[in-house]
């Protein structure tokens, strides 16, 4: 899996941690324990209980349970009460065993039911064509929840000039991350929506929000429209 993959696959499970994991509650991002490692997520039980969640893109191996008994033995030293959830594509019953008797729970795409979308045929042909500052943007907006972005928006989340920021986006469309909607006006397709998907049709109450802005107006017949 390369690393725009994953991360699209990290965005996807913190956004969807609380129907993945019943119970828990986001906290942040890419925390540091111990002042060693970094972890994919933070979040907290209804107890209070904190919980460090570690993604990889790839199959479970012994490479891996080194870095997460480390981890947890980091973790133990400042916080004892805390937990560690390990997500990976794959784990052999025997490893996953071996995790288990440490106190660190482990999870497979299939055990959460993750989509195989993260593979699609139709990701190599769009976001991995992206260039390294065109995934940057996109990235940028994914994280700031931008729904419809103009070029003065993406310019200043970028700092970058007018023209830079209306060609990033208008490359954003022609490789499906995108989809104009009106002049100057684009709406960002989610992670989740960007794989395996044949089409995506913006939220219609979103779309006039945006575009009647500082205009007095009601909806009417919108299912006929």
């Amino acid at each position: 899996m390369s690393s725009l993959e994953e991360i699209v696959l990290k965005d996807y499970i913190a956004d969807n941690l609380s129907r993945l994991f019943p119970g828990l509650e986001f906290v942040s991002r890419h925390e540091r324990v111990a002042d060693k490692g970094i972890f994919d997520i933070h979040a907290k039980d209804l107890n209070g209980v904190d919980y460090c969640i570690e993604i990889k893109g790839t199959r479970c191996n012994r490479l891996t349970i080194g870095q997460i008994v480390e981890y947890k033995a980091d973790l133990a030293r400042v916080n004892s009460q805390a937990r560690i959830i390990l997500v990976c594509k794959d784990v052999d019953a025997s490893l996953k065993e071996l995790l288990k008797k440490i106190g660190v729970d482990v999870h497979t795409f299939s055990d959460l039911e993750i989509p195989e979308i993260l593979a699609n045929h139709q990701a190599k042909n769009g976001l991995m064509k992206l260039s390294p500052v065109e995934q940057k943007a996109y990235f940028a907006l994914l994280r700031q929840g931008s729904t419809i972005v103009r070029a003065e928006h993406l310019s200043s989340v970028l700092d970058i000039s007018h023209a830079w920021a209306k060609n990033i986006l208008s490359k954003l469309a022609r490789h499906g991350a995108a989809q104009r909607v009106g002049k100057g006006k684009y709406a960002v397709i989610p992670a989740d929506l960007m794989f395996g998907r044949k089409s995506y049709v913006v939220d219609p109450f979103a779309l006039v929000s945006e575009l009647m802005r500082g205009t007095d107006y009601y909806v009417a017949y919108c299912s006929a429209a």
